[in-house]
């Protein structure tokens, strides 16, 4: 039970507390981690998209091939979905992001007498620390069912770049720059110069 004031007696604010409290920019991503599973989406759209042309249905219980070639694609996603985890991610400040940014940087170097190629490979390499870091910080939940686990260690998402299917490793960087770029369009809408919180309603 919280502690009774005396009259006039001021009561402390904690806004750091406050501030902790407060929800950020958030998206869920689901994630699949059976690699199986997803080759066997990716496996039913390229079937999809090389039905050959003069193909025709072979009897009249038959689907057209077509149509059958889409139900196989709905019954993998259905699959890869039942399989999925979710992962739930926040915004990440532009403090946080520099100093994340900044470390990698100076982890990762480009050699100055690399050639062109060796430059792309390392810069890429590069882009993937940086989002290994990224998402270490910015995955704040992962649901499995009933069971959920709070926040994830660096060595758990390096695991997870290794581990994944690349497609479900791009959902999981495509979802952090979702989340991302939702704050830098409030950004904006707050920095634009028409904009006036505290005019009037007409």
């Amino acid at each position: 039970m919280a502690e009774k004031k005396d009259a006039g007696e001021k009561v402390s604010l904690d806004l750091g507390a406050l501030l902790d409290g407060v929800k950020q920019t958030r998206v869920e991503v689901k994630v699949c981690l059976d690699g199986t599973i997803v080759d066997n989406v990716v496996a039913a759209y390229d079937a999809l998209d090389y039905i050959p042309e003069d193909a025709e249905v072979q009897s009249i219980t038959d689907l057209d091939p077509t149509e059958a070639a889409k139900e196989a694609v709905r019954e993998a996603l259905t699959e890869m979905e039942d399989a999925s985890i979710v992962f739930t991610l926040r915004s990440l400040s532009s403090a946080e992001m520099s100093t994340l940014r900044a470390k990698v940087t100076r982890e990762v170097k480009v050699p100055k007498n690399a050639s062109q190629d060796e430059r792309d490979i390392i810069l890429e390499e590069r882009t993937q620390k940086m989002y290994e870091a990224f998402l270490s910080r910015s995955i704040i939940k992962v649901v499995n069912g009933e069971a959920e686990k709070t926040g994830v260690s660096l060595d758990e998402v390096r695991r997870l770049r290794e581990d994944l299917h690349e497609w479900q490793w791009e959902k999981l960087c495509t979802g952090f720059n979702s989340a991302q770029t939702r704050v830098k369009a409030l950004e904006e809408t707050l920095a634009d110069p028409s904009f006036r919180r505290s005019r009037p309603l007409d």
